[in-house]
């Protein structure tokens, strides 16, 4: 086994310890002894897969940007990567939206980048989507909450912002080409 940064794996520990033990167990005519734990050896069972209809939120990202590449009328499809990172003790959050003066929210939420954006052509209409399962039914937890009020913002300023759990809800919010 390879050792991961430096380390020595678990299982190898665990075989190097048995192998002593039983050649101190044999030294000294004592029966050989066994410290592998169940979990060592035994597979895990796998958890049982969803419905087979149910498809991944990263499939049907990708059915739509290819959608959007497609069509001639829509130019520079992007897909935002989003997160949090730890750096000298402090987190930073990327692809994060901070305009406070525009929002007056009690909550402060803050708008948050949504994973396609593009623009359509000749006039630059934004188009902002945010990919969601088939069982989305709208903004339950503060990361939705987000990205919808920057979809409403995108919508009130004239673009198109959308919760796409398909390639058919994206199709049907954008002009016909």
């Amino acid at each position: 086994m390879k050792p991961s940064r430096g380390r020595i794996p678990l299982k190898q520990t665990v075989a190097r310890n048995t192998a002593s033990l039983n050649f101190m167990a044999a030294a000294s005519g004592k029966p050989a002894v066994s410290l592998d734990p169940p979990w060592l050896t035994e597979p895990k069972p796998r958890a049982p897969r969803g419905a087979v209809n149910a498809r991944d939120e990263a499939d049907i990202q990708a059915e739509i940007i290819e959608y959007l590449r497609a069509r001639p009328d829509i130019g520079c499809p992007i897909r935002f990567n989003r997160g949090v990172m730890s750096e000298q003790g402090r987190m930073i959050r990327f692809s994060t939206v901070y305009e406070p003066h525009v929002w007056d929210d009690p909550d402060k939420l803050y708008p948050a980048v949504v994973d396609l954006q593009a623009m359509l052509k000749p006039t630059g209409r934004l188009i902002a989507i945010e990919v969601k399962k088939a069982s989305f039914h709208g903004p339950k937890d503060k990361r939705e909450k987000q990205q919808a009020l920057y979809l409403r913002y995108v919508s009130e300023a004239g673009g198109i912002g959308i919760f796409a759990t398909c390639l058919q809800s994206v199709i049907d919010a954008l002009p016909p080409i």
